[in-house]
């Protein structure tokens, strides 16, 4: 006999509120009472993004089972639907397959589709969890992409998984209510003598990806005493932030707006240089910093990426953007004008450099590296994902879309200028940062994954060693830009990251590596 007892929603969110942060649940299996064709109920299961259960029968089920008993607090459930059409579901639990109760009766799902949407539950205890589903708004099919069971207890998980560091390893760096967050992936925000950390303090929450808000450039101690204020920003971003970049241990160069260049003293919060035309970019070599000027009223000779002396302040234009002509056939748009330069950094050794071409809508992403000087300049084709300088003369990013005769399956490769592979590095990733020793990789999981992993890798290793950080506010990092951008410490003992810590919520945390 089906026992029933519903609970209110209200009460259901509240009890998820006061509970222990949940963790994802291990699930053995998924069966439902109809399926149509190849989209079987174990797709709803198997983590693989655009693989579905669907059913065309209202009233179908669709049942997972833990393997053992848990206590959950939270469904989580991915739709695949179109605009403006909406599910309707209930949801049973039973400790023995037999005796069911329903927990939560007429769902919807929302119009919003490119994330989970979240079921809160009263702590219930299962080992089952059934999704009766009575189709949607217009007919009487069902599709669901995935769903996740979060709580405590079940199943173990299974003995070649990545260790899981717990929650209370992470460690916040800027204020407790407000938004902060790093500057580029891989770009340390520790200072090279390891004792002071520079971040970004927002204001007021960012609302958007796109907009600029006002943010404030913070240092404080490695130990996370003496924070203070060294500049006010007038608008920056989520995406990146205000790039903090440490030229040296004293000075500080960010970015304001995404056009305009400083410097300043990390000891005094002097203005050392005044506004500089151009957006930074990823590094620092022998007192200078790169900028582009990527400006659409900028005369076109002018346009490119420029180092800057840190001393004088004197721009040299070593890559115009018009040295780009060569490739305009292969990138398939002639007009430079419609170029922007982006993540430009040198290698390791400063002999190199290496810059993103952007050249609008509809057109590939390409790489070129060239010597300091911009000298040698070399085509390496579509660029790996979020490039890095691996040494002086070689590369290493996500392999997506590089035409190097390998799988574009996401894993790290390095490769050298001419887009050779040299080796593989790691499994897939987003956004990688490597340890100065180069053993260990940092990467998040790839673009509109929810969760969202933060993991770490050994050089060599496809299957991630550990897994740092849980991020389930997945919207945070992925519409509101607010990206993981993993960088090493330079002793690499630390790694820092911007962390979501709920939905419209950022803020800069670090972990320390054992």
């Amino acid at each position: 006999m089906t026992v029933r007892r519903l609970v209110p929603f209200a009460l259901l969110a509240c009890c998820c509120l006061l509970a222990a942060a949940p963790r994802p649940l291990r699930l053995l299996a998924a069966t439902a009472s109809d399926h149509d064709g190849e989209h079987r109920p174990e797709h709803a299961i198997d983590g693989v993004p655009g693989t579905r259960w669907a059913t065309g029968v209202k009233g179908a089920t669709l049942t997972l089972d833990l393997g053992a008993v848990a206590t959950v607090n939270l469904c989580r459930i991915r739709w695949v639907a179109r605009e403006g059409r909406f599910f309707t579901c209930d949801l049973l639990v039973s400790t023995d397959g037999e005796i069911w109760r329903t927990v939560a009766e007429g769902l919807r799902s929302t119009t919003a589709k490119r994330h989970y949407e979240d079921y809160p539950l009263p702590g219930v205890e299962a080992r089952f969890l059934r999704l009766v589903c009575h189709g949607n708004n217009e007919n009487s099919w069902t599709h669901i992409d995935e769903v996740a069971l979060l709580g405590s207890g079940g199943l173990p998980p299974p003995p070649d998984a990545p260790r899981e560091v717990p929650e209370s390893a992470l460690v916040r760096v800027g204020g407790a209510d407000g938004f902060s967050g790093f500057g580029y992936y891989g770009t340390s925000p520790e200072s090279p003598d390891g004792k002071r950390i520079a971040y970004v303090q927002f204001i007021e929450p960012p609302a958007t990806a796109r907009a600029r808000f006002p943010a404030e450039l913070r240092v404080c101690d490695r130990d996370l005493t003496n924070h203070r204020k060294l500049a006010d920003i007038p608008r920056t971003g989520t995406h990146n932030t205000a790039m903090p970049l440490w030229v040296d241990n004293r000075r500080l160069a960010y970015e304001v707006s995404y056009h305009q260049t400083f410097l300043v003293d990390a000891d005094t919060g002097a203005d050392l240089l005044g506004a500089i035309d151009g957006q930074l970019q990823h590094n620092a070599h022998a007192n200078q910093f790169l900028v582009c000027l990527n400006r659409a009223d900028a005369e076109p000779g002018t346009r490119g990426l420029y180092t800057v002396d840190a001393d004088s302040g004197e721009r040299r234009l070593v890559l115009p953007t018009l040295a780009l002509e060569p490739f305009a056939e292969t990138i398939g748009e002639p007009d430079l004008a419609k170029y922007v330069l982006q993540h430009g950094q040198w290698s390791t050794d400063g002999s190199h450099l290496a810059v993103k071409i952007y050249a609008g809508r509809g057109k590939d992403w390409g790489l070129a590296t060239c010597r300091a000087d911009g000298t040698d300049l070399v085509w390496f084709g579509h660029k790996p994902m979020h490039f890095q300088w691996y040494d002086g003369d070689t590369l290493f990013g996500h392999d997506s879309e590089v035409e190097d005769g390998l799988p574009n399956n996401r894993e790290l490769r390095r490769w050298r200028r001419d887009s050779s592979v040299v080796e593989t590095l790691a499994g897939p990733g987003c956004h990688p940062a490597m340890s100065p020793d180069r053993q260990w990789i940092a990467t998040e999981t790839w673009y509109g994954s929810d969760p969202v992993y933060l993991l770490l890798y050994r050089r060599g290793s496809l299957k991630p060693d550990r897994i740092l950080a849980t991020f389930l506010a997945a919207a945070t990092v992925w519409e509101l830009n607010a990206h993981i951008n993993p960088a090493f410490s330079p002793d690499g003992r630390r790694l820092y990251f911007n962390r979501p810590v709920r939905p419209g919520l950022s803020q800069a945390h670090y972990i320390e590596i054992e």
